[in-house]
């Protein structure tokens, strides 16, 4: 092979492998950027548990955005359509995965773990329990103004369990 030749070949490589090395992007946040969204996941999902019990998107107002906002509302409306509210506590949240894209958009993988109680709008009588509910999410976060907002939750697994305990009443007398 001749000199210039094999210049124009290492000339090639270079550039290949630099233009690779270009278009990766660090997709592990820092510390600040982990604690941040940790932080919005945290008051995000507490704000959507005092949602779902007050039937009222409020709560989720400092957290998510509008148009989170308004799927969540579209959500409590058809609960309510049912005359059924849902009292939501959250016992624990397990990140599995985040990832920061271009510095401003987040995904985050969850394993978020509710007891729930189904109850009637208007009696407040209990209609069903689910305690330690299992549910696989994924939220869809962007940095705005200089803070985290929930742009998106996705439940993408409930852990196989299903979705009610209800309990049959026995009628008097058959005891």
């Amino acid at each position: 092979m001749s000199g210039r030749f094999q210049n124009i070949v290492m000339a090639g490589i270079v550039v290949l492998i630099l233009g690779g090395l270009c278009g990766c992007e660090k997709t592990v946040p820092d510390v600040d950027q982990r604690e941040a969204i940790e932080a919005c996941v945290q008051g995000y999902l507490s704000a959507l548990a005092d949602a779902y019990s007050d039937l009222d998107t409020t709560p989720l107002e400092g957290w998510a955005s509008p148009q989170e906002i308004a799927a969540v509302r579209k959500l409590l409306r058809g609960l309510a359509s049912t005359g059924d509210r849902v009292e939501s506590t959250l016992r624990g949240i397990e990140f599995e995965n985040l990832e920061i894209f271009r510095e401003i958009n987040a995904t985050v993988t969850l394993v978020e773990i509710w007891d729930v109680v189904r109850v009637d709008a208007y009696t407040g009588r209990e209609k069903g329990a689910n305690n330690s509910s299992v549910q696989n999410t994924i939220l869809q976060m962007r940095f705005i103004d200089n803070r985290w907002w929930v742009t998106g939750r996705r439940v993408i697994g409930d852990g196989g369990k299903p979705r009610w305990n209800v309990t049959t009443p026995t009628p008097k007398g058959t005891e």
